[in-house]
């Protein structure tokens, strides 16, 4: 039952449906959202496996956009999404400072998922507005410019310091497969609860599929 909560708040936190994205003149003034460079990459290098993040490259956001802080060595990128900067259309939670949401992409999801990401911290960079972030993801994806991944893309979110928003707070340890398209049947029976996967956003392009995990990661010293 517990998970099943998370599950329905978790799909309002990211609003990842194109139709249910609303309108907002909000704009983003970025200040609010910068953390100290070295806890960031604490954060984010805590979001995967540490035999993974150890040779990850690691973001930091700056007044400028996302800056790579750490060059990796395996493909995997490990980046702290903030309520703008999320796959959804627009702001995920507002525009409330306190969600962060620590994230290591594989190889897939770095070509896919994370230039999303990294566009998106630069429109917040300019001080786009909420409607501004919506009409340039719709745009870039009817254009070409953001493409649906036709490869394996996952993200690990591991991090105990994840913050989601006021009910979720932290959630649960999570895998997420960028499965465009997807529908919550073609997992199967869907009625055994959140424990099993199930699909954020079915059958449209951002669609992602949740797999539960077990154990947080801890941010080290």
């Amino acid at each position: 039952m517990k998970l099943q909560w998370f599950a329905k708040e978790l799909w309002v936190l990211l609003g990842l449906s194109f139709a249910a994205a609303s309108s907002s003149a909000q704009s983003v003034n970025i200040t609010d959202f910068l953390l100290d460079s070295s806890y960031e990459k604490k954060l984010a290098h805590s979001a995967g496996p540490k035999s993974i993040a150890d040779k990850a490259s690691l973001w930091v956001l700056t007044k400028q956009g996302y800056k790579q802080a750490v060059e990796g060595s395996n493909g995997f990128n490990c980046i702290v999404m903030r309520t703008f900067s999320t796959e959804s259309l627009g702001f995920a939670n507002g525009l409330n400072p306190s969600m962060q949401a620590p994230v290591c992409f594989n190889q897939g999801a770095s070509e896919f998922i994370l230039p999303v990401v990294l566009e998106k911290g630069k429109w917040a960079a300019s001080g786009l507005s909420e409607q501004d972030f919506i009409n340039g993801v719709k745009d870039a994806y009817l254009k070409g410019t953001f493409k649906v991944p036709n490869k394996l893309a996952m993200g690990y979110m591991l991090s105990e310091k994840q913050y989601l928003n006021e009910k979720v707070k932290n959630g649960m340890p999570h895998f997420m497969l960028y499965t465009a398209y997807t529908q919550s049947e073609e997992w199967g029976d869907t009625s055994f609860g959140m424990e099993y996967p199930f699909v954020l956003s079915n059958a449209t392009p951002v669609a992602v599929s949740i797999i539960p995990g077990k154990t947080f990661n801890k941010v080290n010293d």
